[in-house]
């Protein structure tokens, strides 16, 4: 029995009517709503629907909206065979790595990545302090003398609207930058 926000049973919007009309009713109003979801689904799967999305499991789409960004792209494999990308932007190197592969293809997630030297300049607490202000993205030190910027992405089995995904790599840019001044000058800004 299903209950209220008030801890009362919850009242059946069929209460009233005959078993037998609540069945067809509902049944009825059941294969409209299951139609109009099918629908939907068949318009969303179309080549041009797709075109728009962006997905983990190719990585091909994610090197092709990076270009239509401008950035030069090389495409490549890592040493475990994934998907691996080397870019920039800004004049500032990063790469993306797939992660949560099948045979070195459907991955689930990326890792953007950039690496900056720090001349041993960051203890700990400083590194804490970004990662306590910064939201996305995640600083930690690599060794004595870098840096390592990352952030994370998870898709599963999805995809993301390009529109949402340049959101995702528009916050990336500004998180770069902030990134650049941390190691340079020790200061960072809030992204959001």
């Amino acid at each position: 029995m299903a209950f209220s926000a008030r801890g009362r049973p919850a009242r059946s919007p069929f209460a009233g009517f005959p078993a037998a009309r609540r069945s067809a009713g509902a049944g009825l109003a059941g294969l409209a709503v299951a139609a109009i979801i099918l629908a939907a689904g068949l318009l969303s799967s179309t080549p041009a629907a797709m075109a728009q999305e962006i997905t983990s499991h190719q990585p091909s789409g994610i090197t092709k909206h990076l270009r239509d960004r401008g950035q030069t792209v090389i495409q490549t494999v890592d040493e475990f065979d994934d998907p691996f990308i080397e870019t920039s932007v800004n004049n500032i190197d990063y790469n993306i790595l797939f992660y949560g592969c099948s045979r070195h293809q459907q991955c689930t997630s990326l890792s953007l990545r950039a690496q900056r030297m720090s001349a041993g300049n960051h203890p700990p607490e400083v590194l804490n302090g970004w990662n306590t202000d910064q939201r996305w993205t995640k600083v930690y030190s690599a060794d004595t003398n870098s840096i390592i910027l990352e952030m994370d992405l998870f898709f599963g089995d999805l995809t993301l609207s390009r529109d949402l995904f340049e959101s995702y790599l528009e916050l990336w840019d500004r998180s770069l930058e902030q990134f650049e001044s941390f190691v340079d000058e020790g200061e960072f800004n809030f992204v959001e």
